[in-house]
């Protein structure tokens, strides 16, 4: 009985999928991260099937004053380099991040020294602002790493205190991520 279900389980695994290996999830974000005009990347998720059949996707984020169609291309040439050489199926969302706005630089900033007094090794992307005549809007995800121990509600209660704290009238409207497998953000910071 033991050795079919051990049996069973070798044969449902690959068609289920299997956690990706920390070594492959850690060459792809190098990967992603060594071409020229990606700022970052986020939202990881790799898919293992069995021999040559990896999938991926992963948001990329690049800047918004750049020609969206030469942001395209890039796209659409880290997606081929992958499956070419590294046979993973990549598809890529694109992100494009206002790096020319100050006050959404400033804000940026001080929302990761908040999160860094929280936990260091939290982190945030997709960082936007939507600015009102009464209020504004701060919008971005938080990375919550495998490692934290923090929860979300801890997390955002620290934050929005901290946030009081500022002068004027701002709403966080936060998404969490929770990383769930252990891997290194090795590479290019985006840049506040």
């Amino acid at each position: 009985i033991i050795t079919g279900i051990k049996l069973v389980k070798e044969g449902i695994d690959p068609l289920i999928g299997e956690k990706p290996d920390k070594d492959l999830m850690n060459k792809v974000v190098s990967k992603v991260l060594s071409y020229d005009g990606v700022l970052g990347i986020h939202d990881l998720m790799v898919h293992d099937y069995g021999a040559h059949k990896t999938f991926a996707s992963v948001h990329v984020e690049v800047d918004s004053s750049v020609d969206v169609m030469l942001s395209h291309d890039m796209i659409d040439n880290i997606e081929r380099d992958f499956l070419k050489d590294m046979g993973i199926h990549l598809v890529i969302h694109m992100d494009p991040v206002n790096l020319n706005d100050p006050l959404t630089n400033e804000l940026k900033v001080i929302c990761v020294n908040f999160l860094k007094q929280i936990d260091e090794n939290l982190s945030l992307h997709d960082f936007r602002i939507v600015s009102g005549n009464t209020h504004t809007n701060i919008i971005f995800d938080i990375l919550v790493p495998f490692c934290s121990n923090k929860t979300n509600a801890e997390i955002l209660k620290e934050l929005n205190e901290k946030m009081a704290q500022l002068d004027g009238v701002y709403y966080l409207v936060i998404t969490f991520d929770r990383a769930y497998v252990p891997y290194e953000m090795k590479g290019k910071p985006i840049k506040p």
